[in-house]
C-alpha cells in the first residue's frame, strides 16, 4: 500500500512513505520509515550521508545530499528549494522484510568479511517447540500457565499467562517447554564454527564480520544467513549488520520481527547517544505523540498509524471499536472518529487511520501532536413500554 500522493507519476527509484513498523521507542527519537523498491529506509535526525526530503503538503519524498549549504537531489543533482522541501532525517539503516524460512535445499554459509559487526538475535525463543508459523493452534506450557502461543492460538484469545486448562478446553495443542539454553548453545557453536569469533550478548550473539557490497546485495546476504541458521538450529532470528557494535545493538533491540537490517558506514554516528526528541505514550485505551511540527501529510499519517497499531491489550494487536483521534495543528484541534472492526489486520487498520487523517488535514497543515483514545460504548436505557389490557 503506497501512502504518498502525487499528481505526477512516481519516478523510478523514488522513495514513498511505508506502513511503519517502527516501535514507539524509535518514534520518540523522530525516526521515520520510507519504502524504496522492496526495501525500507529508516531515517534519524541529522544531516550525514544520504538525506530524505519530504514535500510541504502532497508529493513524493526524494533522496538528496547536502552540498555547499544546498540540498541536491541524488539522482539528478537538481537543487531542492527549502521553500518546497524539508529534510526528514538521514538514512540510518536499510531494512528488508524476509519471508518465514521454509524447508528447501541446504544452504551454504553466508559470506561475511572483517571490518563490521553482525548481531544475530533470537526471536520468540519460547516458541521454538510450537513452531511459530505452524497453522495449528499450539501453545507452550510451563506449570499451569501458557508460556508462549503461536498465531493460531492467539486468534482463539489464548496468550502468555492463560491457564492451560482453558487452552485444553478449546482444543489447542499443548507442548512442553524445551531447553532454551541448549538451543542457544547450539546456535553459538554453529556461528563459531562458520565465522570464528563471536560474542554472547543478551538475546543472541555478535559475529565479528559483515556483508560487503551495496545495501540491496548486503541485505540478501543477511537474509541468506537467517535462512541458513534456521536450517541448522531451528531458531528464528533477526539479523543486523553495521560498522560499529553500538549502533548494531541499538537497532537490534527495536528491529521488527521478520526483518534484516544494514547500517551504512556513513550513518554509524547517528546511532551514538540516541536521545528522546518527542513525547510518546501508548496503552490499551489511548496513545499520544508530541514533538516538533510535521509539515508533510505522510509523516502525520505514519505517526498516527504507528500509535494505533501499537495500542491494544496484546502485543501487536490494535484496539477494537470506536477510536477518537485528535490532531493539534495550526488550524486548531482536529477531531475525528474511527471504527476498527474486531480482529482487523495491519493493512485494514492503517487504511482506516490514513483515510480519516487525510480527510481531516487536507494539505499544507503542520501538526505537532497526535492523540487517540477508545470511546466506550454508551448504554442506552429505554423506558419500559406501558401495557394496556385488551379488555379495556
Amino acid at each position: 500500500m503506497i501512502l504518498a500522493r502525487s499528481s505526477s507519476p512516481t519516478p523510478v527509484g523514488a522513495p514513498t512513505l511505508a506502513c511503519s513498523p517502527v516501535p514507539p521507542a524509535l518514534i520518540a527519537r523522530r525516526a521515520r520509515l520510507f519504502r524504496l523498491g522492496g526495501d525500507r529506509l529508516l531515517t534519524l535526525p541529522g544531516r550525514r550521508g544520504t538525506l530524505v526530503l519530504v514535500p510541504r503538503g502532497h508529493g513524493d519524498p526524494v533522496l538528496a545530499v547536502e552540498r555547499g549549504g544546498q540540498f541536491r537531489e541524488l539522482a539528478t543533482n537538481v537543487v531542492c528549494s527549502g521553500v518546497r522541501w524539508e529534510p526528514a532525517g538521514s538514512v540510518a539503516a536499510w531494512l528488508r522484510e524476509v519471508p518465514a524460512p521454509r524447508p528447501s535445499a541446504a544452504l551454504g554459509p553466508a559470506s561475511l568479511q572483517a571490518g563490521a559487526f553482525t548481531l544475530v538475535r533470537v526471536q520468540r525463543l519460547a516458541l521454538t517447540a510450537a513452531r511459530v508459523n505452524d497453522s495449528t493452534p499450539t501453545v507452550v506450557g510451563s506449570g499451569r500457565r501458557v508460556r508462549a502461543a503461536n498465531a493460531g492460538a492467539r486468534a482463539k484469545g489464548i496468550g502468555p499467562g492463560t491457564p492451560l486448562v482453558r487452552a485444553t478446553a478449546l482444543g489447542v495443542n499443548v507442548v512442553p517447554a524445551g531447553d532454551e539454553e541448549e538451543c542457544l548453545r547450539r546456535l553459538g557453536d554453529q556461528l563459531g564454527a562458520e565465522y570464528g569469533e563471536c560474542t554472547r550478548v543478551r538475546g543472541g550473539f555478535v559475529v565479528h564480520g559483515g556483508p560487503m557490497g551495496p545495501p540491496p546485495a548486503a541485505l540478501a546476504v543477511l537474509a541468506h544467513l537467517r535462512a541458513r541458521l534456521w536450517q541448522q538450529t531451528g531458531l528464528t532470528v533477526s539479523v543486523v549488520s553495521g560498522p560499529e557494535q553500538r549502533g548494531v545493538m541499538a537497532l537490534g533491540r527495536h528491529l521488527p520481527a521478520g526483518h534484516v537490517a544494514l547500517i551504512p558506514t556513513e550513518a554509524a554516528a547517528l546511532w551514538d547517544g540516541l536521545r528522546r526528541k518527542a513525547r510518546v505514550r501508548t496503552g490499551a485505551e489511548g496513545g499520544l505523540w508530541e514533538g516538533e511540527a510535521m509539515i508533510d501529510v505522510e509523516g502525520v499519517v505514519s505517526v498516527a498509524q504507528a500509535l494505533v497499531w501499537t495500542g491494544g491489550t496484546q502485543r501487536g494487536a490494535p484496539p477494537t471499536g470506536p477510536v477518537r483521534m485528535r490532531l493539534w495543528s495550526d488550524r486548531g484541534v482536529l477531531s475525528m472518529d474511527i471504527v476498527l472492526p474486531p480482529h482487523a489486520g495491519r493493512t485494514e487498520v492503517h487504511s482506516r487511520v490514513e483515510l480519516a487523517v487525510r480527510s481531516a488535514l487536507g494539505g499544507g497543515t503542520a501538526v505537532w501532536a497526535v492523540a487517540w483514545r477508545t470511546v466506550p460504548n454508551r448504554t442506552v436505557a429505554k423506558p419500559l413500554q406501558k401495557q394496556i389490557s385488551l379488555w379495556v
